[in-house]
Formats: structure tokens, sequence, C-alpha cells
């Protein structure tokens, strides 16, 4: 097992030299999720906010809601370990203009997804829990994070409920589309 520092309830810092994460560590997230009041938590696989890369090794279960956000001038790589999730981007306005389908590499879906800067984007966890490895470039400055004012504040919990169904049928909506899509072409 990794020896790791606890930042917070939802950040593990490695301290080790040579960092290897495996099962261990991956049921110690499972673990920690427990202690989170958000419902996640992560392994940092860097040493610190100002290291050049970070990586992380992030559970969330299905009941954590990731506020809309933006990266200015950083983009996210995700890759599912396990579980499944949408990952949704919006316009700047706040309407879905894309789905991404993701599960682990046995789903059939996609297991990865590069998050581009400057577009807002959440996730919808479609699993009771899912684990994702995360990679961004650092330093990290949460100034350069920019939270969508048209989604709620992850504290709003009937607004966050309220979202999270309209989100929903956002899914549904451009699934059907597509499905007509296809149609279309196939014709």
């Amino acid at each position: 097992m990794l020896t790791l520092d606890m930042k917070t309830t939802e950040t593990y810092e490695a301290k080790d030299p040579v960092v290897s994460v495996g099962e261990e560590e991956l049921a110690f997230l499972q673990g920690a999720i427990q202690k989170s009041p958000r419902h996640r938590t992560r392994i940092c696989t860097h040493r610190s906010v100002s290291e050049k890369l970070h990586e992380m090794f992030v559970i969330y279960s299905n009941t954590t809601f990731v506020r809309p956000n933006k990266h200015i001038g950083k983009d996210e790589s995700v890759f599912v370990i396990d579980g499944e999730a949408d990952f949704l981007f919006f316009d700047d306005q706040g309407a879905v203009t894309q789905v991404v389908e993701m599960g682990d590499m046995r789903s059939g879906k996609a297991y990865f997804c590069r998050v581009p800067e400057g577009i807002f984007h959440t996730i919808i966890m479609r699993s009771p829990r899912i684990m994702l490895f995360e990679a961004t470039p650092g330093p990290f400055n949460p100034a350069e994070t920019l939270y969508a004012e048209w989604g709620p504040e992850e504290s709003d919990a009937p607004a966050v409920a309220e979202y999270r169904t309209w989100m929903d049928g956002e899914v549904a909506r451009l699934a059907r589309s597509e499905e007509h899509t296809s149609e279309l072409q196939s014709r």
C-alpha cells in the first residue's frame, strides 16, 4: 500500500518515491469515499499543487454531483477504471451539446475522453460508483476552473435534484435525436 498523506477527506497525496497503484489502493478509495461529505475522494500521484503534471485516481458515488465547469488553458484526460458514467458537454449558455457514454474497457463504451480547455462539462454517474484516472497540466490554480453560473451549487440539494432530472432528459433527447439521424441515414 502506498504511503498516503491525508490533505482533506477528499484528497490523499502519495508520498512514496515510486508511485504504483493497484487493487489495495483502489480498495482504499472505496473505503475513503464513505468519509467524504460530497461522496468523492482521490489519490494524487503528484507531490504538490505546483507540479507540472497532475495525475489522480478518483472515485465518485452515484450521489455525487459535479457542478458544470471549464478549465482555462488546460485540457483534462479521463480514463474509466471501473463503473459507468455519461460525460456531458455544454455551450456557454448551458445547452447540452454532446454526451459521451463511458464505461470500463469491458463495457463496450468509450473508456477514455480528452476534455478540451474552455468547454463546460460535467459527469453523471450511471453505476453505484465510478473510478477514474484523471490527468491535467499543473500547477493547480483554483482561479483557472470556472463554474457555470447556470449550474446549481453542489450544496443546494433541491436545485441539484431538479438539474439532474433535466440533464437526464437532455441525455435521452440527444440519444433519440442520434437514433433518428441514424435511421434517416440508413434509408
